[in-house]
């Protein structure tokens, strides 16, 4: 648990720039720069570099995640607040959009209302927060120091043999 309430300002850095660089990921892609170029387009080298350098992100974002959360305690508010937001988010861009007549369909629209079965990564994540919880109360507990000490102190003193 955390016990040190400094901030790991590397850490921020690293967080920030993976975030930046997963939202050039999905713009290159899913915004469809990528698939339009030409491989005799002088750009193509250099937007394909860039998306794979990018596909990076997603890991590095995730291990950092895995690192900052295993710092604080789990807390079951979390989840659902989580849950809410994605719902929340993926509502109100989808309504958005077809409001401003924007190129999607009404069956994205519904389907904006059951946005875990859309979003890998959210389902990854709650299922890692659950795995997490789950395995720090199934393991056994080592013992503390002062918990061994006075389990040997009684075995010396209750043990029959000689002192």
């Amino acid at each position: 648990m955390k016990t040190n309430n400094e901030r790991n300002y590397g850490i921020d850095l690293l967080r920030i720039f993976s975030m930046v660089s997963v939202v050039i990921l999905h713009n290159l892609y899913q915004g469809g720069i990528l698939p339009q170029l030409k491989t005799n387009n002088p750009n193509w080298w250099q937007f394909w570099l860039l998306e794979n350098l990018a596909i990076v992100a997603v890991n590095v974002f995730a291990m950092i995640t895995g690192y900052v959360s295993m710092m604080h305690r789990f807390k079951s508010d979390r989840v659902l607040q989580v849950v809410f937001q994605t719902i929340f988010w993926s509502v109100t861009v989808s309504v958005t959009l077809y409001q401003l007549r924007m190129p999607i369909s009404v069956e994205t629209v519904k389907a904006s209302f059951y946005p875990l079965a859309q979003f890998w990564y959210v389902n990854a994540g709650l299922k890692s927060i659950f795995e997490t919880d789950f395995k720090r109360h199934s393991e056994p507990r080592l013992p503390s120091t002062a918990q061994i000490n006075h389990q040997l102190r009684l075995i010396t003193y209750l043990n029959p043999g000689k002192h």
